[in-house]
């Protein structure tokens, strides 16, 4: 007997996705939904690479499923996860809809801040999550400009010369972001 996936609110999705070990959040609609709209941080997936998908992440990983409306596509995706040993693989009571219910009240959402207010939240992030990991390498980055879309940063340190981690360190940034203030930028690199 298999055994049912978590159930989780979107409050709980939010809270999870602000801790050190960020889940995975998989939105299960369409690619037309999809791209009409998503929670930031989630990711598509086509269905026919799902097994290429989950071969790549390590079963540690913690999944978080959302269709619609939190129905049947969610449960199945969780519960055919959790089989392939993703113990930790959940999906989001009311799907979307409640996502979207709890993006209006949380009081981390970036666009509901002053932009007067945007680089102070950015710069506390950074300090909090983002700058330990990239001074453990010897590395760095200061934030140049913010506007609603773009997000320029500078790279210091070890970062000026890593072009092998570079894009790596713009998806932690990026990931930093959209996990904890639910915004997505164009970050942009400059000299």
């Amino acid at each position: 007997m298999k055994e049912k996936p978590i159930e989780i609110t979107a409050a709980d999705c939010f809270a999870r996705r602000r801790k050190e070990f960020t889940p995975v959040v998989i939105d299960l609609r369409s690619r037309e939904e999809y791209d009409a709209g998503h929670l930031p941080g989630a990711r598509w997936i086509d269905p026919r690479e799902w097994n290429f998908f989950l071969d790549d992440l390590q079963q540690l990983s913690i999944l978080v499923f959302y269709d619609a409306d939190g129905g049947e596509k969610a449960m199945q995706a969780a519960t055919w996860a959790r089989g392939r040993g993703f113990r930790g693989a959940c999906i989001v009571k009311g799907g979307y809809k409640e996502l979207q219910k709890q993006l209006e009240e949380d009081s981390e959402v970036l666009a509901k801040i002053p932009e007067t207010e945007w680089k102070s939240r950015i710069e506390s992030l950074f300090d909090a999550q983002i700058r330990p990991v990239l001074e453990a390498d010897g590395g760095g980055a200061e934030i140049v400009d913010i506007s609603p879309e773009v997000l320029k940063i500078r790279y210091l340190g070890a970062c000026t010369t890593c072009s092998g981690g570079a894009e790596g360190t713009m998806q932690l940034i990026d990931g930093f972001i959209q996990n904890w203030l639910n915004h997505r930028f164009d970050i942009q690199i400059v000299a």
